[in-house]
């Protein structure tokens, strides 16, 4: 977590404009195993332990971003671990009843180009785009432009399970997500499936 936090220009307090829904934070806290690891998080992240955000709120990307580097460590031993988890819990909240409809009815070709609106539901400060739109058999491209080395790898590997999830609830059959970091600012995702 120092490391990534180290890579940014003010720390916790970077980019203030990147902020993401209490939804996503709220299924990173219920991961922390032990409530006596807060001692180990800087105050910011403590409170935001402490005090969960509301699932509609907007909290700051850069804590979340911190508290999944530290939670894939410390609570799943690893980032692959953790990215598992991610998988699971991003299909759980994306076929919940308040975002289920968003998704299950679309259909995986449909839901490429709509991809930039549906991930403003989720994120703002952080701009989605398609850059090779979906053909049948073949998937799509879409790209993460942040500022720089405002993902930290774990969490661009656990975006693209929330990708995948979407895909699978739209109805698209062995899907999966390959990440690539174009540079310090650019995630690339390439999706495929049936």
């Amino acid at each position: 977590m120092n490391r990534y936090l180290s890579g940014l220009p003010k720390g916790l307090d970077s980019h203030p404009h990147c902020v993401m829904k209490g939804s996503i934070v709220r299924f990173l806290i219920a991961k922390l195993p032990d409530k006596r690891m807060l001692d180990d998080l800087p105050e910011p992240l403590r409170e935001l332990v402490q005090y969960p955000p509301l699932p509609t709120a907007w909290v700051p990307e850069v804590h979340a971003s911190a508290m999944t580097v530290y939670l894939a460590r410390a609570a799943f031993g690893s980032e692959d671990a953790l990215v598992e988890q991610a998988y699971r819990d991003n299909h759980a909240l994306l076929d919940s009843v308040a975002y289920r409809i968003l998704f299950r009815f679309v259909g995986a070709h449909r839901l490429l180009p709509q991809v930039t609106s549906r991930w403003s539901l989720f994120h703002q400060g952080t701009e989605l785009t398609v850059t090779e739109k979906a053909r049948p058999h073949e998937g799509g491209v879409i790209q993460l432009k942040s500022p720089p080395n405002h993902v930290p790898r774990v969490l661009a590997k656990a975006y693209a399970t929330a990708f995948r999830a979407a895909l699978e609830i739209s109805g698209a059959r062995n899907a999966s997500i390959e990440t690539r970091a174009i540079d310090a600012s650019t995630i690339e995702y390439r999706g495929r499936w049936d």
